[in-house]
Order: structure tokens, then C-alpha cells, then sequence
């Protein structure tokens, strides 16, 4: 019994260590793992806090250039000619070393061109090349790592995603232009017109002073890598770059750089790296970063900086002047700088820096900062970190959000220089739910719309839109609403409508309208325009003109007068009205009213408000129009007035917008009705006579008074009446004066004076007869005051 357990126990156990070491090749076997994979992709939901990787798509294809060119120039020209010949280049390693992407069929017309000596699609010996400088071991390195199959092991594993980024875009301060100058002076660079050249030297356009060094990621630009190390001068030596470490690092950050130039060259975008790299002894100074706090990094910076001769003012100046003197050297389009530290976990380092930091960049350049060991992200990530680093330097915005970590606060833009709407951004007033994988927001491989617009490549097409109502020309008044028709790839994020210059309303919701309100405005032209914008602030916009016809004038009325005098006895209907306070007008135009026709009686110009009717029966009852007239010689809405023509007794006021339509053709057509204006004429009356000022009735003059004189000349001699007399100073209206002969019950009339006049001279008169006058002094509506009489015996 004891045998037969004993034989079956070890039975047990062999057949246990058997499928224990099965099941472990299993797990470690690639068809086991694509298995994994394949169930990911079906049911969507990977291992808590795992994250899956595959080969980017770039890798396909890589190709190694290998160049017989002795300097940067040179090796341009014939990066450039590949380019030009539908190849990609990721990374220039000047002067001799490029990778990218070359279709084989093209490979044996390049060779021999522009210094190209030889192209590689597979490995390549280091035995193999004849150019053993740093830059190009260092990048066949790189080309072997990926064409081996090295890199796609890589990331063909699970890992475990690391901690998020801890409020990783800075805004950058000021700098002081004269100390850049003098780095760059210094260096021996001519500065002379530096500051005005618009794309070396910004100015303060942007709330803030720096060279424009990054200002979209397009074109070429140049990378500086520091591999920061420490002499134990001031802090201890605690760890040394090993040549692995390096490697390794160097294939991360090409990785990073490769990247962005693939998805750049995937979507119809020119981007190519030169990448250098500044290590021991160049970067030796006193200080182990990883002891100190993230906010202590100008003291390497500056010291690394000092090595290569910039010596004056902060880190940003030292550093930008750097760049600038890098992108002038390289040739490139742009520059920034990478510093690296070094803090080997397995010896003992932290992940991060005293402040909890691991990673940052300023916003718009100079430069970021990173670790070798990243707060829990995996050496083989160190690309993805400086990926979304490198869009900081571009001015992509952060789009992760955590609570204790910081990230993105809002979907307002991040930044005046490029203020595209953050909408990816996870932040619980933005977008929580529904955010899309991106580099800036999980170091994701991705590229989201918004992040593209940030780094100035625009790939989307901005929003169209069009007024669909009302038609441009449209006479308006009261509501009028305003119909869009707006549409955009990527969706509306809202509408501005827009009256000339102001902006009037705001929409974020279909369907896109606004109900304007034309009161509150002054007649004439208006500008209409809806400005569209999509989810990244791009926009589209229309516009049409409407117009605002006069409005019509208030408390429009009349009463009738009698205007009587020496000569005559009339009727006059005096109309009145008050002006529209948002009329832009130049005149007004009145119409008399009978049965279904209108004729035009007068015109009166601005600012007047009167109008006389003259020689009107005195028991009629009287209609009349009132229109106000633009400059344009556009008439607007009519005010009626009515009445029984009772003397005294003021007209009924309306108000319409019925068109006077018979007489402003009349009018447009250069013709109008004078049938009663000629038959008042034959009775000398002037039928458009305007009231040229409001006014009281003129006051009688004062000391009418005369005597007859001899006036004698050596060729006559006649008798004359000399009348004088004084203005009433109460009188505020008076136009002129007028003097009659008055002979019973006959008045005639003899002057007119104007009011200059004080005196008449009544020549040629009979000497014993006596005369009889009387003087009334005339206002501007030309009613006669009281008469004061005078008489010379």
C-alpha cells in the first residue's frame, strides 16, 4: 500500500512540473500571446492597469542612408533630394547617416547623388561602414535595433502604464534680448538685425519674450540631446551613463522622433529631424539631478551650458540662444534641446525629483526635461514620453487630467500663441467621457485633431456655412431672424452673429439662428455676418447687408392757423412731428392724402420739424404722410395725421408702413403732381414754402415814427418821408420788417426791410398831403405781427 502511494506520488509530481514548464512556455510563446491579443481586441478589455502595444506602422520599410558628405550643408541637399523623390526622411545624423523610408525600386536612381554612397533595408555590420564618428554609429545602432526585430519585441509586450505626468506644460517667462545677443555674439554669430527677423526673434507680440525657435512642427528641425552627467564637485557622484543606458535611451528618443516624421509624412506633412547629442565630458558639472527638486534644473542647465560657451543670463536665455545658434548651424527650420538624467532605479535612484516632477517642457521651447526612469514607465517608453514633451515645445496642449496630478483644466486653449480649443481634454468641465486616444493625453500613440491643429499642421478643413435668410438687400424692421446653414467634419462648436462690428448673439446649438432687433438700431446699411467655429476653433463665416429704412417720426400732428395781415386773409395747417432718435436722415417729404392717390406737397431738411400748409380751406378735413428720406433717397415708414380742419383743433396721428407707392414712383421717375401747385401759383402762393425753424409769432417794433424832409440836388428837388423805428427786444423771431401805405381802407405795400434796417426813405412824395403808415415786423413761418402806425401831416 505504502509502495503503490509512493510510485503514484512521484507520477504526480512529474506529471506537475511537466505541464508547470509547458504552461510557462505557453505564456511566453508569441502564438500564446497573439492569442491574448486577439481576445483584447474582441471583448475589449485588456488586464487592470496593462497596457498593449504593436509595432508602429513606420517601422515598415526602414531604411539606412549612408552619405559620403563632410558637412550639414551637404547632407541637406541630399536629404532634400530624396524627399523630393518621394522618399522619407525621419532623421539626419549629419554628416554622414539618415533613416527613413525608401521605395526599393528608387533606391539605384539615388545612389550616387548628392553624396549618397549606400542604402540599407536589413542589418548592417559596424565593420561594415567606413564612418566611425559618434552621430553615425550611433544611428546604425539605432537601424539595427529596428531592423533585427529588436524594437518590434519591444513592443510586443504587456507593461504597466506609469504614473501620469505631473502638470508637465510650463509657461515660460521672459528673457532679456540683450543677453541672448551677447550668447550668441559670444559664440561668434553675427546678430546684427537679429531682433527683426520676424521668425528668429518674437518680441513681446505674445505676452512674453523668446526667439521663435518652435513655433510649428513642420519642416526641419533640429534636436539637441544632453545626456546630463555628474563630477562629483558639489554633489556626490552617485551615477554614471552607462553605454547601455545610452543605447538605449538614443533608440528611445530616435524612436520619439520617428514618430512624429511618420505621422507628419502619413498625412501629407513634410518633417524631418537632424538629431546631435551632447554626453561626458561635455555635460559634466557639479550636480546629481535626481537629489534636487525640478525647480533647481537651471543649475545643471546653466553649468552644461557654460561648457559650450553660453554664459550670460537664466536658462532660458542661454538655452534659446543655444537653439538658435544650433538652427542656424544645422540649417533647419526650428530647434530645441533635450536634457536627460540619468537615475538607475536598480541602483537605488528615485523615479522622479524631490517635487514629485518627472517630465516637463516649456510651452513654445526652449527645452524639456526628463529621466532615464520615468515614475513607473518602462525604459522602452522613454519615446512616448518625449513625443508628448515634444508637442509642448510645439504648443500642443495637455489633455490628461487626475486628480493630485494636475494636466489640463479646461477646453479653453492652453496658450495666445496658437489658442486652439482643447476638446480632447479629459478635465470634468471639458470632456470626460469621451476623449480619444493622443500623445498629449496617455503618451498614446495617436495624434488627435486638436493636437494637430496645436502644432500647426491643420489638418482639418475649417467649417462652411452660408445665410440662408433673409437675402442680402433685404429692407428690415422689427424681429428679423437670422438662418444659417453651417457644416464641419468635426462638428459646430458654436456660431457668433455679428451686426457690422458688434457681437450681438451667440449659439451653440442647432439649428444655428439669431433674432435680431432692429429698434435698437440706426436706420441705413448693416453688415450682417455668422462667424462658425469647429471643435478646434477653426472658422468659417458669411455676411450680407440688410437695411434699416427710416422709421417713422413721432407725434406727427397738425392745427389750423389763420394767417391774416394787411394784404390778405389765409388759411395755413401747421404740421408738426418730433424726429425718430435712431433716424440717420437727411430730409423729410409730405404728402397730401386724398382718397387713394398722394401727392407731394414739400420737403423740409433736417434738423427742421415744421411744415405749413398754406391757403387750405378753412372747414376741410386734411390728410397727410409723413416719410423721413435716408442719404440714399430711400424713404421709410409713413406717419398719417387727420383731422376735421376745425381752426385750432389738432389732427389724429397714425402710423403705418404702407408704402406711398404712387408718389415715390412719381418721385423716381423724375415726375411729380403740380397740377395744385400750379393753381395755387397763379394765386402767388408758394405751395412749398418749409418751415425753416420753429418759432413764436414776431413782436410789433417800438417808435414808429417819421417827418417829411426836403431833399435837394442841384439836378432835383423832391419832398421825402423819413420813417424810423426801433427793434423790440422781445421779439426772438422777427425775419424782416415790413412797411405799408395805408389810404382808408386800402393797405398797400411799399418794403421790405431786413431787420439791418431801421429806417426807409419814402421819396418823391407830395408836400401837403399827409400820409399815413404801418409797419409789422415778419417772422420765419411769415406771419405779421400787430402793426404800429405812424402819421405825417
Amino acid at each position: 500500500m505504502n509502495r503503490s502511494f509512493s510510485i503514484y506520488l512521484k507520477l504526480f509530481l512529474v506529471f506537475f512540473f511537466v505541464c508547470s514548464f509547458l504552461l510557462q512556455i505557453t505564456f511566453l510563446s508569441p502564438k500564446a500571446f497573439c492569442s491574448d491579443v486577439a481576445e483584447f481586441e474582441s471583448n475589449g478589455n485588456p488586464p487592470v492597469g496593462a497596457q498593449i502595444d504593436y509595432p508602429p506602422e513606420w517601422i515598415q520599410g526602414c531604411t539606412l542612408v549612408l552619405l559620403s558628405t563632410n558637412d550639414i550643408d551637404s547632407a541637406n541637399k541630399a536629404r532634400d533630394y530624396i524627399i523630393s523623390n518621394d522618399g522619407e526622411i525621419f532623421v539626419l545624423s549629419p554628416p554622414h547617416a539618415m533613416v527613413g523610408r525608401i521605395n526599393p525600386t528608387v533606391a539605384d536612381e539615388l545612389l550616387g547623388k548628392f553624396g549618397i554612397e549606400s542604402i540599407f533595408y536589413r542589418p548592417v555590420s559596424l565593420e561594415e561602414i567606413r564612418y566611425k564618428d559618434k552621430q553615425t554609429v550611433s544611428l546604425v545602432k539605432f537601424f539595427n535595433y529596428v531592423t533585427s526585430g529588436e524594437f518590434e519585441k519591444t513592443f510586443l509586450l504587456y507593461r504597466e502604464k506609469g504614473e501620469p505626468l505631473i502638470n508637465d506644460a510650463l509657461q515660460r517667462p521672459l528673457i532679456d534680448h540683450g543677453d541672448y545677443l551677447r550668447n550668441l555674439s559670444d559664440r561668434g554669430m553675427n546678430v546684427v538685425g537679429l531682433k527683426e527677423e520676424s521668425d528668429r526673434f518674437r518680441g513681446e507680440k505674445y505676452g512674453f519674450l523668446s526667439p521663435g525657435n518652435s513655433d510649428s512642427l513642420i519642416g526641419t528641425v533640429a534636436c539637441c540631446l544632453f545626456y546630463i552627467e555628474s563630477d562629483g564637485s558639489i554633489n556626490s557622484d552617485q551615477y554614471t551613463w552607462t553605454q547601455a543606458a545610452f543605447d538605449l535611451t538614443y533608440n528611445q528618443c530616435l524612436t520619439g522622433l520617428s514618430w512624429w516624421a511618420s505621422n507628419a509624412q502619413t498625412r501629407g506633412i513634410s518633417l524631418s529631424f537632424t538629431l546631435f547629442y551632447y554626453a561626458s565630458p561635455d555635460t559634466n558639472q557639479g550636480y546629481e539631478p535626481i537629489v534636487h527638486s525640478s525647480s533647481d534644473d537651471y543649475l545643471w542647465i546653466n553649468a552644461i551650458m557654460s561648457n559650450l560657451g553660453y554664459t550670460t543670463g537664466s536658462k532660458f536665455t542661454r538655452v534659446d540662444a543655444f537653439n538658435t545658434d544650433l538652427n542656424n548651424q544645422a540649417g533647419t527650420d526650428w530647434a530645441y534641446s533635450v536634457f536627460i538624467a540619468y537615475n538607475p532605479t536598480g541602483e537605488g535612484a528615485a523615479k522622479r525629483f524631490t517635487d514629485d516632477r518627472f517630465a516637463y517642457a516649456y510651452l513654445g521651447g526652449p527645452y524639456t526635461q526628463l529621466l532615464y526612469k520615468n515614475n513607473g514607465w518602462s525604459v522602452s517608453d522613454i519615446w512616448r514620453i518625449l513625443a508628448h514633451e515634444t508637442g509642448h515645445i510645439f504648443w500642443a496642449c495637455d489633455e490628461y487630467y487626475q486628480e493630485g496630478y494636475g494636466g489640463c483644466t479646461s477646453c479653453d486653449p492652453c496658450n495666445s500663441y496658437r489658442p486652439i480649443l482643447n476638446g480632447n481634454c479629459e478635465h470634468p468641465s471639458c470632456n470626460p467621457v469621451n476623449t480619444v486616444p493622443c500623445i498629449m493625453r496617455h503618451s498614446e500613440d495617436a495624434i488627435c485633431h486638436y493636437t494637430a491643429a496645436q502644432i500647426g499642421w491643420g489638418l482639418d478643413e475649417p467649417p462652411t456655412t452660408s445665410i440662408t435668410l433673409p437675402l442680402t438687400g433685404e429692407e428690415v424692421s422689427g424681429i428679423v431672424t437670422i438662418e444659417i446653414s453651417a457644416t464641419d467634419d468635426d462638428g459646430i462648436s458654436r456660431v457668433e452673429f455679428y451686426v457690422n462690428v458688434g457681437l450681438e448673439e451667440t449659439d451653440t446649438t442647432a439649428p444655428y439662428q439669431f433674432n435680431w432687433d432692429t429698434s435698437s438700431f440706426i436706420n441705413g446699411d448693416h453688415t450682417i455676418r455668422a462667424v462658425v467655429y469647429d471643435s478646434i476653433l477653426q472658422t468659417g463665416e458669411d455676411a450680407i447687408t440688410l437695411v434699416i429704412l427710416p422709421r417713422a417720426s413721432l407725434n406727427f400732428s397738425y392745427h389750423k392757423e389763420e394767417n391774416k395781415s394787411l394784404l390778405l386773409r389765409e388759411f395755413i395747417n401747421v404740421l408738426s412731428w418730433e424726429a425718430y432718435p435712431l433716424n440717420a436722415i437727411v430730409k423729410y417729404r409730405i404728402y397730401q392724402v386724398e382718397d387713394s392717390s398722394q401727392s407731394l406737397l414739400g420737403e423740409v431738411n433736417v434738423p427742421y420739424t415744421e411744415y405749413l400748409h398754406r391757403n387750405v380751406d378753412g372747414d376741410k378735413e386734411y390728410t397727410y404722410a409723413l416719410v423721413a428720406v435716408d442719404p440714399k433717397g430711400r424713404e421709410g415708414e409713413a406717419a398719417y395725421t387727420t383731422g376735421q380742419g376745425v381752426y385750432g383743433r389738432t389732427g389724429n396721428t397714425q402710423v403705418t408702413r404702407t408704402a406711398l407707392s404712387a408718389s415715390r414712383q412719381r418721385l423716381r421717375g423724375g415726375e411729380s403732381d403740380t397740377s395744385r401747385r400750379d393753381s395755387l401759383n397763379t394765386m402767388g402762393m408758394d405751395l412749398n414754402k418749409s418751415i425753416l425753424a420753429k418759432s413764436t409769432k414776431a413782436l410789433k417794433p417800438l417808435n414808429f415814427a417819421g417827418q417829411q424832409v426836403l431833399n435837394s440836388s442841384l439836378s432835383q428837388t423832391e419832398h421825402t418821408n423819413v420813417l424810423s423805428w426801433q427793434a423790440n427786444p422781445n421779439s426772438q423771431n422777427t425775419e424782416k420788417y415790413r412797411i405799408y401805405l395805408v389810404e382808408g381802407k386800402i393797405q398797400s405795400l411799399l418794403v421790405e426791410l431786413s431787420t439791418d434796417s431801421l429806417e426807409y426813405i419814402h421819396r418823391d412824395v407830395e408836400k401837403n398831403r399827409k400820409y399815413k403808415y404801418a409797419l409789422v415786423a415778419v417772422d420765419s413761418m411769415n406771419r405779421e405781427s400787430e402793426p404800429i402806425y405812424t402819421k405825417i401831416d
